[in-house]
């Protein structure tokens, strides 16, 4: 019944919620939620084509959103198939990255949120990640948002800086 009410919540498709277990991480409490996939097939990461078949997997872990104030580890097995077209791929899911994940695509969306309105620093101790992975995550946040700004109207950009001390600090910036 319980692994059932989080599959719900977590919302991860095409897997369900086998056991949990309490643990401490970082000095702070944390859930691992163990994964079982329900759905027997694969999709290619390069091409996006459905396998009925892995070639090999591997156990993979990575930080999902906070549940009831205790940091949230998903585990799961991560497969690798063998795409007719494109040969062997790991497979494409739809809460992680294809490469090098560490955190869900959930959490990395909550942290860009929260930069909008926090310090980096504070998102990290927050939500309990280095402050260079919440950076990354800002950045790449704010360089998808600047893509889509149309820049037609803008002739002039006039940036004003000041020094404090040994560093320049940005006072204004606007289009002339």
């Amino acid at each position: 019944m319980q692994c059932q009410y989080l599959t719900g919540l977590l919302e991860v498709q095409g897997f369900q919620v086998i056991d949990v277990k309490r643990t401490e991480r970082k000095g702070r409490r944390a859930v691992i939620v163990y994964l079982e996939r329900s759905c027997k097939e694969y999709r290619c990461g390069e091409c996006g084509a459905l396998l009925r078949t892995a070639y090999d997997s591997t156990e993979q872990e990575v930080q999902h959103l906070m549940l009831w104030s205790h940091l949230t580890y998903v585990n799961f097995l991560r497969c690798r198939v063998n795409c007719p077209t494109c040969g062997i791929r790991t497979e494409a899911l739809d809460f992680v990255a294809l490469r090098r994940p560490r955190l869900t695509k959930a959490l990395a969306a909550l942290v860009a949120e929260r930069c909008k309105m926090m310090s980096n620093q504070a998102v990290a101790v927050l939500q309990g990640l280095h402050r260079h992975t919440v950076k990354a995550i800002d950045k790449a946040a704010l360089k998808a948002v600047q893509a889509q700004r149309p820049l037609d109207g803008i002739t002039v950009l006039r940036v004003d800086f000041d020094r404090r001390g040994s560093r320049p600090y940005l006072l204004d910036a606007r289009e002339s």
